[in-house]
C-alpha cells in the first residue's frame, strides 16, 4: 500500500487528506448506507468525523441530553419521554451531519477547485470545519447569483436602449 502514495509530495506531512482518502479507497453511497443504518463505517472516516470540532461538539451536545434522559427516567415520571425525544432528534442529527458531510466530499471530488473561495472551502473540509466550509460554499452561492443578478440586469439595461434607440428610429421614419 506504501508505494500507492509514493507520488504526493507532501513536503514531510505523511498526513494523507481525507477527499484524497475517500477518492481512492471509499464508496460513499456504501459509507452513507452504513451511517443510516447505523454500521460501523470505514475506519480512516469514522477518524475524521472523530477530529472533526463540529461533530465532537454534536457528540457533546447528545452525550449530555443522554444523560438529562437517564437522570429523568431515575427521577421518575413522564418528563423523561420529552427528553428522549429530543434525543432522538439530535441522533438523527448526527446520522445527517455525517451524511451531509460525504455529500460534500463527493461534491468537492467531482468539481474543479479553480476559486480562492473554494479552495478555502476544501481545505476547511480537510481538517474537520465542515460547518465553516459549508458556510463558504454558501457564501460563494450567493455571490454567483448576485454576480448572474447584476450580469442580468446589465443585459436588460442594454436591451432596454436599444428597444428604445428603435422607437425612436422608427418614430423618426
Amino acid at each position: 500500500m506504501e508505494h500507492r502514495f509514493q507520488h504526493i509530495h507532501s513536503g514531510g506531512d505523511t498526513h494523507i487528506g481525507i477527499l484524497f482518502y475517500i477518492r481512492n479507497h471509499v464508496s460513499i453511497e456504501h459509507e452513507i448506507s452504513n451511517i443510516v443504518s447505523g454500521l460501523n463505517t470505514d475506519i480512516r472516516i469514522h477518524e475524521y468525523f472523530q477530529r472533526s470540532p463540529d461533530y465532537q461538539k454534536l457528540l457533546d451536545r447528545i452525550a449530555a441530553q443522554r444523560a438529562r434522559v437517564q437522570a429523568l427516567a431515575e427521577d421518575g415520571g413522564n418528563t423523561h419521554l420529552f427528553e428522549a425525544k429530543k434525543l432522538a432528534e439530535l441522533e438523527k442529527a448526527a446520522v445527517a451531519f455525517k451524511t451531509g458531510a460525504l455529500r460534500l466530499a463527493e461534491t468537492f471530488l467531482k468539481i474543479d477547485v479553480r476559486t480562492e473561495r473554494l479552495q478555502k472551502a476544501r481545505d476547511l473540509f480537510e481538517q474537520g470545519l465542515i460547518s465553516e466550509a459549508d458556510k463558504v460554499l454558501v457564501e460563494s452561492e450567493l455571490l454567483h447569483d448576485q454576480d448572474a443578478l447584476i450580469a442580468k440586469m446589465e443585459y436588460l439595461e442594454k436591451r432596454k436602449v436599444q428597444i428604445l434607440d428603435t422607437i425612436i428610429a422608427l418614430n423618426k421614419s
